[in-house]
């Protein structure tokens, strides 16, 4: 029986007749087991051609996140914003699967340090992705707040905007990890690559099916993170001066309320350019997250293309010999 995950589908998806869909239902556990790898080796190795991604100041805090000098200001951000959203009545549901990514990333904290220990290149790249990922998400909530600010006569604050989600890509990335660590796979995953050290997810690299079969939910994280870096037009420094800028104004804001006429006028007209900035940089967020989703989705379409059963077991009837 064809047991389904990312990598099976996107062979299915690739099938151009009914026997080549038929031959991929009547694989064997070990054959699909066999396809998996190789279909997973061909992803991450596309994933690893668009590494040279500018993770800003993250990999500089080695596995421990409470090190990133974003992180303070992230946490605040998200906790003024939840301040906010029961305050107006406003529903932020992302906000929970940030808060809980960041909860599941201090909780691997020595899986992570481990990695950057011993140089493991896939833990790496997957944690500096993650925090990224946590970076830009918090903003884009915060972008769309903004938004939902500015024209007061909307009755619910969404994501949604057309037929579009912005932050489509580093949300739901954010919410995959999430189900992975509820579910177990990411422990057994992190577990192995580190009993084995393994720096490269290439052919025979983990071959036993357990692993192959937890590894086939992780690593496409991971692929769908890269593709999307890669296009965006932004970077972590812009982000975290954005939460920065928020948290300066609601600060602002608190400290006038003791003041006296002229400080409070002083302040009034210094929050008017604070705030200005804010829209800008909110707008930008918005804007650059859409395209880069667009874009990101469209290139990890046609990288998909060049993954068929013929192309990862060579053969022309999809028949393999192991």
């Amino acid at each position: 029986m064809l047991v389904k995950n990312e990598l099976i589908n996107i062979l299915l998806e690739n099938c151009t007749s009914h026997e080549e869909k038929a031959r991929l239902y009547s694989l064997t556990e070990t054959e699909q087991a066999v396809i998996n790898d190789r279909v997973m080796g061909n992803i991450y190795q596309s994933a690893l051609k668009r590494k040279n991604i500018d993770f800003d100041s993250i990999p500089y805090s080695k596995g421990d996140i409470s090190k990133f000098d974003g992180y303070d200001n992230m946490i605040a951000t998200i906790d003024m914003l939840r301040q906010l959203s029961k305050k107006f009545g406003i529903k932020m549901g992302e906000l929970d699967i940030v808060d809980t990514a960041l909860s599941n990333i201090r909780a691997y904290r020595k899986t992570f340090t481990s990695g950057f220990q011993m140089g493991n290149e896939f833990l790496i790249m997957y944690y500096n992705s993650l925090v990224y990922a946590c970076v830009e998400s918090t903003s884009l909530i915060l972008a769309s707040y903004v938004s939902y600010v500015k024209n007061v006569s909307a009755t619910e604050f969404v994501l949604k905007k057309g037929k579009g989600i912005y932050g489509n890509v580093c949300i739901n990335s954010l919410d995959k990890f999430n189900r992975s660590v509820k579910n177990g796979e990411f422990a057994k995953f992190s577990k192995n690559v580190l009993d084995k050290n393994k720096q490269n997810f290439t052919g025979s690299a983990i071959a036993i099916t357990t692993a192959i079969a937890v590894a086939a939910s992780i690593i496409p994280i991971l692929r769908q993170l890269v593709f999307y870096y890669y296009d965006t037009r932004m970077n972590v420094s812009e982000y975290l001066e954005h939460q920065s800028m928020f948290l300066r104004i609601n600060k602002n804001m608190i400290e006038s309320k003791n003041m006296g006429a002229q400080k409070k006028n002083d302040v009034i007209r210094k929050q008017e350019v604070y705030a200005k900035k804010l829209d800008g940089l909110s707008d930008k967020i918005r804007v650059n997250s859409k395209l880069t989703d667009q874009k990101s989705t469209s290139s990890l379409k046609q990288d998909n293309k060049s993954y068929t059963l013929k192309s990862v077991t060579g053969n022309d009837d999809g028949f393999m010999f192991i």
